[in-house]
């Protein structure tokens, strides 16, 4: 008897829960068509790659001044004594070790390049997850996912240009 009730339960919760998901009203975002058509994206990207390339330049000209003296340094070691091979082995060390933070600082995780990104398109992302929202709450979607990060989606439930209009919409 107890099993039989174990059983009668577990069989109710999975049809409550099959029930319950089915309920469920999912709604797809492609960030990607979102970047590319609204106008701010399209200026935060020339932006950011003017930054990035003067950053670039900046870490070519230290890449090769480091990369000059390895070269000199290695045509003149046969003639260095030991302590002047020393002095010079840690002046490419630190020039080295300049680079790698330079690199580090600017193009990291956690660099400038990454910092002025997220810095710049905070405020656009904020408009689009208020216009998700807002889409979510009159469609009454219980969950919205990006596409890009789906393997599949029925495209009835896409809702990208539902959020390009209200974002235009609010900007005009």
């Amino acid at each position: 008897m107890r099993i039989f009730i174990k059983n009668l339960f577990i069989i109710s919760l999975f049809i409550l829960t099959a029930s319950i998901a089915k309920a469920q009203k999912i709604g797809f975002v492609d960030i990607e068509v979102i970047k590319t058509t609204l106008g701010d994206f399209k200026k935060i990207e020339t932006k950011l790659m003017g930054v990035k390339k003067s950053y670039e330049d900046t870490l070519k000209i230290m890449q090769t001044e480091f990369q000059q003296g390895v070269e000199a340094y290695q045509k003149q070691a046969a003639l260095m004594n030991a302590e002047a091979k020393s002095k010079e082995e840690e002046r490419l060390g630190g020039i080295r070790e300049r680079v790698l933070k330079y690199n580090e600082e600017k193009f990291g995780n956690s660099g400038e390049l990454a910092r002025s990104q997220a810095e710049m398109v905070r405020p656009i992302m904020e408009k689009v997850k208020s216009a998700i929202e807002q889409v979510s709450k009159s469609d009454k979607l219980s969950a919205v996912f990006e596409t890009s990060m789906t393997a599949f989606y029925d495209k009835k439930s896409d809702i990208t240009f539902k959020i390009l209009d209200i974002i235009k919409k609010r900007e005009k």
